[in-house]
């Protein structure tokens, strides 16, 4: 558990900042070392960093954790005799090692004493290690944004995340609520809903150029993907209580198939084949901003896989067919970040150009997706 939740901090700083760690076997020379040992004995210091310097230079850091802090496991996470987090004062020794110094102006991983509340990275952190390593550029996305009365607005961006296109449809369309190749013929579609019925649109050039209206009412739709192997694919819906509905529609839109999970998940926020195993995956978020990311086997649920740290709200999720899936993301404030996703974990975080979705923010979106 002790390498478990080292990876993960090291994983965390690594998606903040142009920064690639590499785990290799201990030796002497290695840049950063860590390890545990006698400090000052319980509830004082818990963790400490030891720099090494040439020229100037930062060349080496040792990182000791307190080993009289009665190190144990509670929910699966280690934690001190004291309630001191050992994923929290990891984060913190590594920023040290990474050139960071203690902030004290603000709640802040990098202050000098623990502060409980504070459980990832918060800004100040993020802006002083993107201030040293720079910002891992991120994926080229098109997005898209709906306005107040419906209107579509479809937005492209380049890898550094500013706006390179943007096409305003003259149309008003129910509820954006997905996106999905339903054909698998390369051509996404844009999934609508209004009062439980779904429309799909193919749109050329930013203009509508197909509807195909499905048969019946349903829950709320969350994505679509291919979960089965069947030749269109299927749609994820969720219930108010949590439970997952699967359907499949043939391509004149009727209803074929249908398969209800019995357990209740959190809100689903998007449908990607996070994994790159060529199977659809539904990413999950509580109401703290974890995500749990699920995998199905032909409708049945067989494992999950809890991301660390909380995020803002997800827009939508993207799989980009080069084995990595990015999530859109919003803040309270309106900002929208890119977060590039491996397949096991976070790599890198990026903003998105504000202005280019002005105008749907300021309409009030419904919703987004990617094209």
């Amino acid at each position: 558990m002790f390498q478990t939740e080292i990876r993960e901090a090291f994983d965390r700083w690594e998606s903040a900042a142009n920064i690639d760690f590499h785990e290799v076997t201990d030796a002497a020379a290695n840049q950063i070392r860590l390890g545990l040992s006698h400090i000052d004995g319980p509830n004082n210091i818990v963790g400490q960093e030891q720099s090494s310097y040439f020229a100037g230079s930062e060349i080496a850091s040792d990182i000791t954790f307190d080993m009289d802090e009665g190190w144990h496991l509670v929910n699966g996470q280690l934690v001190s005799n004291g309630g001191v987090s050992f994923y929290d004062v990891a984060l913190h020794e590594i920023g040290h090692s990474l050139g960071l110094d203690h902030y004290n102006v603000s709640p802040a991983i990098m202050n000098a004493v623990v502060n409980p509340a504070v459980t990832d990275l918060t800004q100040s952190d993020i802006d002083g290690v993107r201030a040293l390593y720079g910002v891992l550029p991120g994926i080229a996305v098109s997005t898209a944004g709906q306005l107040a009365d419906g209107r579509l607005d479809f937005l492209q961006y380049n890898a550094s995340g500013h706006l390179t296109g943007s096409a305003l449809t003259q149309q008003s369309f129910w509820q954006v609520v997905g996106n999905v190749d339903f054909a698998s013929n390369g051509n996404p579609a844009v999934i609508t809903q209004s009062n439980g019925q779904i429309d799909l649109l193919n749109f050329s050039a930013g203009q509508l150029s197909s509807s195909l209206l499905m048969t019946g009412s349903y829950w709320n739709v969350k994505g679509a993907g291919l979960f089965s192997g069947s030749a269109n694919a299927e749609f994820v819906t969720q219930s108010s209580n949590g439970q997952i509905d699967f359907l499949g529609f043939s391509s004149a839109g009727k209803l074929t198939t249908s398969a209800l999970t019995s357990e209740a998940f959190w809100n689903v926020v998007g449908v990607a084949d996070v994994n790159g195993d060529g199977h659809a995956d539904v990413v999950t978020q509580s109401s703290s901003g974890a995500i749990d990311l699920l995998y199905f086997d032909n409708f049945k649920f067989v494992a999950s896989a809890l991301l660390p740290g909380n995020y803002d709200p997800i827009l939508d999720v993207a799989d980009m067919k080069n084995g990595s899936a990015t999530f859109l993301t919003e803040s309270a404030s309106g900002i929208v970040t890119e977060l590039v996703f491996d397949g096991s974990h976070v790599t890198s975080t990026h903003l998105l150009d504000a202005t280019g979705l002005a105008l749907v923010h300021a309409a009030g979106a419904a919703s987004h997706f990617f094209a």
